[in-house]
């Protein structure tokens, strides 16, 4: 990833910022974001992200945990790397309103918005479209 960013002419930090990368392509005269999902420290994708945003007192997360993993005993055919997929759409099949999208389930408030992570995350989205805090 990095060598493609200086291609179009960014200065690149060594590792990602906590707080997500900014910066100019003085080649493309544009601003360009970089945020590595989940947190741009671990490993992970959209749904370890949004695993965060789950109430830490949910009774319902850690049930769909171990009902996707023994659908897997059973012949479910996710893969290991669809594993957080699966669960994620295993807790939203329990909500009021069934198998949301996972936007329409933030809007619902089924995933919780100001955890920490979420913040950073909004924080960052803010400084790459330079959208002005509402606060």
């Amino acid at each position: 990833m990095a060598t493609r960013l200086r291609n179009v002419e960014l200065r690149v930090p060594r590792d990602i910022p906590t707080e997500g990368f900014v910066g100019e392509s003085m080649r493309y005269r544009a601003r360009v974001g970089v945020w590595l999902m989940p947190d741009n420290r671990r490993e992970g994708m959209l749904e370890h992200f949004l695993e965060t945003l789950v109430s830490e007192d949910d009774p319902l997360f850690p049930h769909a945990q171990q009902s996707t993993e023994q659908a897997k005993t059973l012949g479910a055919r996710y893969t290991k790397n669809e594993k957080p997929k699966a669960v994620l759409h295993t807790w939203l099949a329990w909500q009021k309103n069934p198998g949301l999208p996972y936007g329409s389930a933030i809007r619902a408030r089924y995933l919780d918005h100001d955890s920490e992570v979420a913040e950073r995350f909004v924080a960052w989205f803010r400084r790459v479209f330079q959208i002005a805090d509402s606060a």
